[in-house]
């Protein structure tokens, strides 16, 4: 007889936990309600009217770890919180047909399910509510969650849609008009992460905080991820409407974001519009540089103080943060820094980012810092406020491969930057100044200047090796702010090689002539055809409708790529002009190509 080892005996428990764990079938049984198709193996269909029971309770009484709940379209009014099951499968979005998940009709969106399965909290509680971390994976996937409230003690900066925690993902899912009213904690309108739990491709959007607290859309504590949402319109009276990256307990790894949408958030009293960071003690910082990669902040607002779309308050935390290819838009500040204000400890680096049309109402419309902060290959450009950048107190700031355009005050009037209690210098490289005032750069401190590009007369004493020849016809369309360069820009390999540097904000190796190029776009065979040839046409990208506006010769061909070669579009220009829908694409660079009368023109945008 064969030895029977322990190992053995976990293996066949594991498998037949798998095999044998329970799948629910779940419908509301109203009249008009969605209907499941019979049950398969292992399958049970549960009428919710002939049980007599609502979900909450029903759940709460019936399903185990590991089980797999499949809920049909519908709404379905709670009367207690949802606590998840370890490794439970908890899926919505069914019309009562499917066999597989993946049969679930949507629309664009992740989250826009056409058979919608909705979670009503009545206003009366947390509707996921997990306060320690779960032990196998445990997922929530294609609901609608709305109307939670966190009214109670221990539900402190929970998030009243869902409170997850360890190894739960939330997925597919809106979380809408819930709101906090526990005054007794920080606050938290609509989701909260806990370590080791995400949250992804989900809409969360028209949640609130408590009067004088915090938060209203989602709390990232350390450990946390989110990546593919969308976070708009949610309010906090006091801090942050939109993301708070947050740690109150001991020391953890950085939350991480990554390709999000972060608009249209408000806050209230208090800082941070769009996002806020913040540690609350020296035993309570994070361990890992905060990196945020790939996200849009825009239209976001503060309505009394500072940190219109970012604001930045840790003194605590050892690495700092970076924010790599991200949009900082049309974000509003009543006081300083319009796009982002950071009181951050330590360094703050944006790497090809665009900063562009936002506004506060006295200094850094675009940034405004008082620690060191470093720009490589980004444009900052018609920003609105008493000076575009400003970095006080003792903070420098390194500037690099960066555009600087067409920034104004609330007269309209050129502005620059402005370092006015620095005690060193600041470092400025390969940069353009265009439309910067006759001073674009007033520092206590003369920062070191070199190889940058200004318009005539405005170039400092202490610039070396610069030109002072750049003009609107430097660029693509100085109009609709393409701040790409032309043939013949005297900013064309008139820069100086920075090894740290290879790219430019597109991905573009540099240096494409014999030196790099001046500013965040390198000078590409497509640019140049872009505007030498006799097509008379414009690609214009608007990051807010999500859209591409082609004007072309009618009866052109239009097809858009990724830089992998993919095609995402193909299209016939009939009329002269076009809008393509980018809502469904990801993130990223793509090239556009216009083929008309045995002619080719092809244009690299990013996204």
């Amino acid at each position: 007889m064969k030895k029977i080892t322990l190992l053995t005996i976990l293996m066949a428990f594991f498998v037949s936990s798998s095999v044998f764990a329970a799948r629910y079938l779940v419908q509301n049984g109203g009249v008009g309600d969605a209907t499941w198709r019979a049950a398969g193996v292992n399958e049970t269909v549960v009428d919710l009217t002939v049980a007599a029971k609502t979900f909450d309770a029903w759940h709460s009484s019936t399903v185990s770890n590991s089980d797999t709940v499949w809920v049909a379209k519908g709404t379905y009014v709670l009367t207690a919180s949802l606590t998840m099951k370890s490794g439970e499968q908890l899926y919505g979005g069914f019309i009562g047909t499917e066999v597989a998940v993946s049969e679930r009709v949507k629309g664009t969106n992740a989250w826009d399910f056409t058979n919608a399965t909705t979670l009503d909290g009545d206003n009366a509680f947390v509707i996921f509510n997990n306060s320690a971390a779960l032990a196998s994976a445990t997922l929530i996937d294609g609901f609608t969650v709305t109307k939670g409230k966190n009214a109670s003690t221990g539900y402190n900066m929970s998030g009243s849609g869902a409170k997850l925690n360890g190894n739960t993902t939330m997925q597919n899912c809106i979380v809408s008009y819930c709101v906090s009213e526990y005054t007794s904690g920080t606050g938290g309108g609509g989701v909260g992460l806990n370590a080791g739990s995400s949250l992804i491709n989900s809409y969360i959007h028209h949640n609130t905080s408590a009067t004088a607290k915090n938060c209203g859309g989602v709390y990232m504590f350390a450990g946390s991820t989110m990546t593919g949402c969308t976070i708009d319109s949610n309010a906090a009276p006091a801090n942050c409407g939109g993301v708070y990256l947050f740690n109150n307990s001991g020391d953890g790894v950085a939350p991480i974001l990554e390709n999000c949408i972060i608009s249209n958030n408000t806050a209230g009293t208090g800082t941070g519009g769009g996002l806020m960071a913040y540690t609350s003690a020296i035993a309570k910082k994070f361990t890992t540089q905060v990196v945020i990669t790939g996200c849009t902040f825009s239209g976001n607002s503060t309505t009394t103080t500072s940190g219109g779309g970012i604001y930045l308050n840790d003194a605590f935390s050892t690495y700092g943060y970076v924010f790599n290819n991200c949009a900082i838009e049309n974000n509003t500040s009543k006081t300083n820094g319009g796009g982002v204000f950071s009181n951050a400890g330590k360094s703050v680096i944006f790497n090809k980012c665009v900063i562009k049309k936002n506004n506060s109402t006295t200094t850094g419309s675009a940034i405004y810092s008082v620690t060191p902060i470093t720009l490589t290959n980004c444009i900052v450009a018609e920003n609105k406020g008493v000076d575009f950048m400003n970095v006080s107190s003792a903070g420098t700031a390194t500037l690099q491969n960066c555009t600087f355009a067409a920034n104004k005050n609330a007269a309209l009037e050129a502005v620059g930057m402005n370092f006015p209690l620095s005690t060193s210098a600041s470092t400025i490289t390969n940069c353009i100044f265009y439309n910067a005032s006759a001073a674009p750069i007033v520092s206590a401190v003369d920062p070191i200047v070199s190889y940058c590009g200004f318009e005539s007369g405005a170039k400092p004493t202490y610039a070396t090796n610069s030109i002072e020849t750049i003009l609107s016809t430097s660029f693509a369309d100085v109009v609709n702010g393409d701040w790409h360069l032309v043939l013949g820009s005297s900013a064309v390999n008139a820069g100086t090689t920075i090894a740290a540097i290879t790219t430019d904000i597109e991905g573009t190796l540099r240096p494409q002539g014999a030196a790099y190029d001046m500013g965040a776009y390198e000078l590409t065979t497509s640019t140049a055809l872009n505007l030498t040839n006799d097509f008379n046409y414009k690609i214009q990208v608007n990051s807010i409708s999500k859209s591409i506006l082609i004007d072309a010769p009618a009866q052109s061909n239009i097809r858009i790529f990724q830089m992998n070669g993919g095609v995402v579009s193909l299209a016939n220009n009939t009329s002269g002009s076009l809008v393509v829908n980018t809502s469904t694409y990801n993130k990223g660079v793509y090239m556009v190509e216009i083929t008309s009368n045995e002619k080719r023109v092809v244009q690299k945008i990013i996204l």
